[in-house]
């Protein structure tokens, strides 16, 4: 029965912290001072105008894999200066995710002068994410 409690109990502690990553994504949309919240009015701007690499996430409130890959995604960002997140709820820019063909959540999307040079759908592990951002950071063409 003891067993049973302490198991329980450390389920209930991991679900807290769970939960916690879960609202990160939808309650904090910029993590970082290279981290952008897009719109329709100034996507063009802040992605395709931008003179550095640019990741876009294609996300939604409602998607749990969103909620999880935020962080993940923010904090293999945050360790290339020269790369900008771009952050885009799909809910409230519908046309700007039918312009990109957006077909499943999450989708995250590398821009670079302007043209998409590449992209991933859904969750992948934090290696394969850390990668696709340190590939893009390096991007010369």
């Amino acid at each position: 029965m003891n067993a049973l409690r302490t198991l329980t109990q450390a389920t209930r502690h991991s679900l807290k912290g769970f939960a916690h990553q879960r609202t990160f994504h939808s309650a904090q949309t910029c993590w970082s001072s290279a981290s952008v919240v897009a719109n329709e009015k100034n996507f063009s701007a802040v992605a395709l105008e931008a003179k550095n690499p640019v990741i876009v996430d294609f996300h939604a409130t409602w998607c749990a894999p969103c909620k999880i890959l935020g962080p993940v995604l923010s904090k293999a960002v945050a360790e290339h200066p020269n790369v900008t997140l771009v952050q885009v709820d799909t809910d409230d820019n519908q046309d700007l995710a039918a312009k990109y063909e957006i077909h499943s959540l999450p989708t995250v999307v590398a821009f670079y002068n302007g043209q998409e040079v590449n992209r991933f759908m859904g969750m992948i592990s934090s290696g394969a994410i850390a990668k696709f951002v340190q590939e893009h950071a390096e991007n010369k063409e």
